[in-house]
């Protein structure tokens, strides 16, 4: 399967359940990151005020529900947030594996290391 991003400018050999995203917003978490890439990644629905998108899907992502089975168009989504509160900073990220090791699609894949470099000095109040 191929995988393209919002502006189809970017052709990815990918399982389609990995989501590569090569748009991010402009965030210190962000800097320096031209492509993240997220194995078997989910998305939020926010209904906090305090709460901000850092990464999101394109307008032509897609999901499978395991309900149902069925795949529905679902544009653009939070898939990566962040939130300050109190003395605190939160990061979270709709999916787990890309911090896996040794993956094709974990930690060694696209920009993912240097995100999560940036991830941890964000959080320690580094960047």
């Amino acid at each position: 399967m191929e995988w393209y991003n919002s502006r189809n400018t970017f052709k990815f050999l990918s399982k389609k359940k990995n989501v590569l995203v090569t748009e991010l917003f402009n965030h210190p978490i962000t800097e320096g990151i031209t492509e993240v890439m997220f194995p078997n990644c989910t998305f939020f629905t926010i209904s906090e005020e305090d709460v901000d998108d850092i990464i999101v899907t394109s307008e032509k992502a897609e999901f499978k529900y395991f309900v149902d089975d069925d795949t529905d168009t679902i544009g653009p989504v939070p898939i990566c947030v962040v939130s300050e509160f109190f003395e605190g900073r939160c990061v979270t990220v709709g999916s787990s594996d890309w911090l896996i090791e040794g993956n094709d699609y974990g930690v060694d894949a696209a920009d993912n290391l240097k995100f999560l470099t940036n991830v941890i000095e964000w959080l320690s109040f580094e960047r």
